[in-house]
Formats: structure tokens, C-alpha cells, sequence
């Protein structure tokens, strides 16, 4: 099930202060999976199989969504967490309909009504940990990039720490206009491993 930051609402942007962002962050029941672990079932071919059993859907429908078209149209871990938040998403119905990985090489996944969306997936990797700074700036390149488009982006928060989800949420709170944060989505998946 979809974990979002606001369970009053099924689909919740950033929050427009620092003190509702810490009384709702203290809130939320986090669960963090670990990325090394996931990185490991991809590359032993486990992970496609626990995806397709949790989700309920053919190995063959994972990979048609995880083909990276920005990655030369290979298969990667990224691509793969990536095609679980859309699992995920279809699954609780958020967008209410499905979603497909673009072909142009510029965004991962178009819904139904044609809307553009961005995954992003900043783990804390032990020995490595989590850098705030770099999942900031991949979140504001995107804006960048992309301008007044109409372009949503989801933050997998599934594989931070919590002292880390609170963090990137504070700063992303003061560095994102009203109107990025209207567009930005934190999302949670369900541990499939």
C-alpha cells in the first residue's frame, strides 16, 4: 500500500511549512527497506519474480515497464524500484489509471490523461550514506529542465533513513516554490523482498 505523508489525501504534495512538515513527518509510519539488498536481487534475477508475486502481474509486464528508454533502453535497478512505484501506484489507485514508461527519453512514466512523471529514489546506502544535497538537486534539475510543463515528480522515500526522509523534506520545503511543491509527490512502496 502507498504510504503518502498526508493520509487524508491519496495524493499529497510538499508541505508548505517547517512546522507542519515535522508534526506530519512525526506522523508517518516509515518503514526502510534496503537498497543493498534490492540491488542484490536484481542482479541474482530475484527481484523481478517477488515483484510480479506482490503485484500481482507477469515478470513480462515488469520488464516491458522497467525498459529505460533515458538509459539506452536497458533494464536497471533504478528502473526497476522505479516500475515499482508504479506498481505501486496503480495498485492503490492514486492516479486511477495506468501508467506507461515514455519512449522520449526524457521522463519516466505518462499517465492515461497524458501527465509526465519523474521517479526519484535517493537510498541511504550503508558505508556510503545519504546525501541530501545530490537528491535536492536531481528533484530541481527536473524543474529545470523541464520548465513551466506540466510535470509531476514522485520521491520514493522508501529506502531512506527517517532521519533522512525528515531532512530532505525540510530543506525541499524551503528550496521548492509553491507551485514545485504542488507537483512533487512522496511515495512509499511496500518491501517486496
Amino acid at each position: 500500500m502507498a504510504n503518502l505523508i498526508d493520509h487524508d489525501l491519496m495524493a499529497t504534495s510538499l508541505l508548505s511549512s517547517q512546522a507542519a512538515a515535522k508534526q506530519q513527518v512525526s506522523t508517518y509510519n516509515h518503514q526502510q527497506l534496503d537498497y543493498e539488498r534490492y540491488k542484490r536481487a536484481f542482479e541474482d534475477g530475484t527481484l523481478i519474480k517477488k515483484i510480479a508475486e506482490v503485484y500481482s502481474t507477469s515478470e513480462e509486464e515488469i520488464l516491458k515497464l522497467s525498459v529505460d528508454s533515458g538509459q539506452g533502453g536497458k533494464v536497471t535497478i533504478s528502473s526497476m524500484l522505479e516500475t515499482m512505484v508504479a506498481l505501486e501506484l496503480e495498485h492503490d489507485g492514486i492516479l486511477g489509471i495506468d501508467l506507461q514508461r515514455d519512449m522520449e527519453r526524457t521522463i519516466d512514466f505518462v499517465d492515461g490523461w497524458g501527465r509526465k512523471w519523474k521517479v526519484t529514489i535517493p537510498p541511504y546506502i550503508p558505508g556510503i550514506g545519504f546525501h541530501t544535497e545530490d537528491a535536492i538537486d536531481v528533484i530541481t534539475r527536473q524543474f529545470e529542465r523541464f520548465g513551466k510543463v506540466a510535470i509531476g515528480i514522485f520521491i520514493c522515500i522508501s529506502f531512506m533513513r527517517m532521519s533522512d526522509y525528515k531532512d530532505l523534506q525540510s530543506k525541499l520545503v524551503s528550496r521548492l516554490s509553491q507551485e514545485q511543491r504542488f507537483h512533487v509527490r512522496q511515495i512509499s512502496v511496500r518491501g517486496v523482498l
